[in-house]
C-alpha cells in the first residue's frame, strides 16, 4: 500500500469509541448487517464482497449517522471501482446558515484490489489521511478536490496510468506529490495546493494545461527527460527559483513560467534539438513576470514569442543567440531595469515595430563588430536609440555565475578575472553583474 497520510487509517479507527465489523456477502447486505444500529457506528470494518447498494448504505452511515472512518482493505467493491461521487460531500448549511460541505468522513482504507476512483469519489469530504492499494489504475476527475484537510505526500502507485482533470485540486495541505511513470496527469490537477513544496515527476509523463497553477509554495520540480509539459503549468509558483528543463521538451509552452519565482533556467540541449525539428521555440508569455536578473537564451532558439520575457521587473540583461530567426516588439516589454541587450546575430532577427520606447531610449543594444548599420535598417532594431558593436559577447549564461568577494572599485569579466580597464559590456562590481554602457 502506497498513499498520503500522516497517520494510518488503521490505527485512527483503534482510537474510535464504537468500532464495528462486519462480513458482507450478496445474500447478508450492509443494511441487515448493521440493523437499528446504523446510525450510532464510529467506525466500520467491512469485509466480504460489497454491493452497489451496500457502498450506498456507507454513504448513508456517513452522512445520515455518526461513521468518521472506514476500513475496506478486506473487501471488493463492483468492477473494482468506485462509482461516481461515491462518498462526495453533502452539502448543509452551518449554524450561520451558511452553506458547509461535511467533513464528518476523515478516514478511509480503500479495497485492496481496488482499480478506478472515479470522479468526485471523494470530493470535498473531511478525509485526513487515505492510502492508494497498488491495483489502482486511475483517479477520476475531482476525485479528491477540495480535501482540504489532507495531509502529506500523494505517492500514487506505478500502475496509475490516468489522473484526472482537478483530481487533488485545493486539497491545501498536501506537501508533495510523487507521480507515476508515464502517466496522464490531467488539467489542473494539483492547482490551487497553497502548501505544496515539491514534486517529481518521472519519465514519460505528460503533465496537463495548468497542472500546479498558484501553487504558490512549490520550490522543488525534478522532471525526466521525456516530460511533456503543458500550457502554464507552472504559472504563478512564486517559489520555483530554478529549475531544469526536461532534454526532450519540444518547447517552452505558452505561459509556462508565467508568474513564477524563476531566477535561473537549466536549458537542455536546444541546439541539437533545432537541427531536427527547425528551431526551438519560447512560446507566448513563456518567462512573463519572472524574476530574472540577467539571462541568456542558448543557441538553438529560434523565436521568442509574444511577451516572452515580458514585465521582469528586475531583468537587467539579456543575451540572443546568433541563431534568432525572430523576436516579438514586445518580448522585453514591461522591464525598467533592462539596460543591455546581447545580439549575437550578425543578420537581425525579425522583429516589428513598435518596440516600446522607453526600452529603446534607456536600453543599449550590443551587437557583432560590423553589423551596427544592419541593425540600423532593420524595422524594430533601429528604433534602438543606442547601438553599439563589440567584438565579444559573454559566452556563458550570467544566471549562475558566482561573483568574487572585491572591493567596492574593482571590476571582473564573467570568467572571475579582474579587468583594469574595463569597456562596454558585462561585468561582476561589487557582487553583482553590471552592464557597462
Amino acid at each position: 500500500m502506497v498513499g498520503i497520510a500522516l497517520m494510518a487509517c488503521a490505527a485512527s479507527l483503534s482510537k474510535a469509541q464504537n468500532i464495528v465489523k462486519v462480513h458482507v456477502t450478496p445474500e447478508t447486505t450492509l443494511e441487515q448487517a448493521l440493523g437499528e444500529e446504523w446510525a450510532s457506528v464510529d467506525s466500520l470494518v467491512i469485509t466480504g464482497q460489497a454491493s452497489g447498494d451496500d457502498l450506498k448504505m456507507l454513504r448513508r452511515c456517513i452522512y445520515d449517522g455518526a461513521t468518521t472512518g472506514v476500513d475496506m482493505s478486506g473487501c471488493t467493491v463492483p468492477g473494482n471501482t468506485l462509482p461516481d461521487a461515491a462518498f462526495m460531500a453533502e452539502f448543509r448549511a452551518d449554524e450561520t446558515g451558511a452553506v458547509q460541505p461535511s467533513q464528518q468522513l476523515r478516514y478511509f482504507t480503500l479495497p485492496s484490489g481496488l482499480r478506478a476512483i472515479n470522479e468526485f469519489a471523494f470530493a470535498h469530504t473531511g478525509l485526513r489521511a487515505i492510502d492508494f492499494p497498488a491495483s489502482l489504475t486511475s483517479v477520476g476527475q475531482q476525485a479528491f478536490y477540495g480535501c482540504k484537510a489532507l495531509r502529506g505526500d500523494v505517492c500514487l502507485p506505478a500502475a496509475v496510468g490516468e489522473v484526472g482533470r482537478q483530481a487533488f485540486a485545493q486539497s491545501w495541505h498536501i506537501t508533495g506529490a510523487w507521480l507515476p511513470p508515464a502517466a496522464h496527469i490531467g488539467q489542473y490537477a494539483f492547482m490551487t495546493i497553497p502548501l505544496l513544496q515539491s514534486v517529481d515527476i518521472p519519465a514519460g509523463c505528460q503533465i496537463d494545461t495548468g497542472c500546479f497553477l498558484y501553487d504558490l509554495s512549490l520550490s522543488d520540480v525534478t522532471m525526466a527527460d521525456d516530460v511533456q509539459l503543458g500550457y502554464y503549468a507552472f504559472e504563478q509558483c512564486r517559489s520555483l527559483e530554478s529549475v531544469k528543463l526536461p532534454r526532450m521538451l519540444p518547447r517552452v509552452g505558452y505561459a509556462l513560467f508565467m508568474g513564477s519565482g524563476l531566477q535561473s533556467v537549466q536549458w537542455p540541449e536546444v541546439a541539437e534539438m533545432s537541427r531536427d525539428n527547425g528551431g526551438y521555440v519560447v512560446m507566448e508569455h513563456a518567462f512573463e513576470s519572472c524574476r530574472f536578473q540577467h539571462i541568456e537564451i542558448p543557441e538553438g532558439v529560434t523565436h521568442l514569442g509574444q511577451y516572452a520575457l515580458a514585465n521582469n521587473e528586475l531583468l537587467e540583461s539579456v543575451i540572443l543567440p546568433d541563431n534568432m530567426m525572430k523576436v516579438s516588439n514586445n518580448s522585453f516589454q514591461g522591464c525598467p531595469r533592462l539596460t543591455a541587450i546581447y545580439s549575437k546575430a550578425s543578420l537581425p532577427a525579425m522583429m516589428e515595430a513598435g518596440v516600446e520606447p522607453e526600452l529603446c531610449s534607456r536600453a543599449t543594444l550590443y551587437v557583432p563588430k560590423g553589423s551596427k548599420q544592419t541593425y540600423e535598417a532593420r524595422t524594430g532594431w533601429r528604433e534602438f536609440e543606442h547601438i553599439v558593436e563589440v567584438e565579444e559577447f559573454p559566452y556563458s549564461s550570467v544566471d549562475n555565475i558566482t561573483a568574487p568577494v572585491s572591493d567596492r572599485d574593482l571590476y571582473y569579466d564573467l570568467r572571475g578575472i579582474k579587468v583594469d580597464n574595463p569597456s562596454q559590456g558585462l561585468y561582476i562590481h561589487r557582487g553583482k553583474v553590471v552592464a557597462l554602457p
